[in-house]
């Protein structure tokens, strides 16, 4: 999981430097949010796949 909160404070960081106006700042949070919730998402249905031992599992 703290990789997860890695790779969201990683994406922040890139679009407050790509984007320098300050007005854009609750935007790349918002962003870098719904990128790290796909994240868990992906991640969850992973683990499920593997615990299960699913064949032919893409997530």
């Amino acid at each position: 999981m703290s990789e997860v909160n890695g790779v969201r404070a990683d994406l922040i960081a890139r679009f407050k430097r790509e984007i320098q106006d300050k007005t854009y700042k609750v935007k790349s949070e918002e962003l870098a949010d719904k990128i790290t919730q796909k994240l868990r998402e992906e991640e969850t249905f992973s683990s499920i796949g593997k615990k299960y031992k699913l064949k032919g599992w893409t997530a």
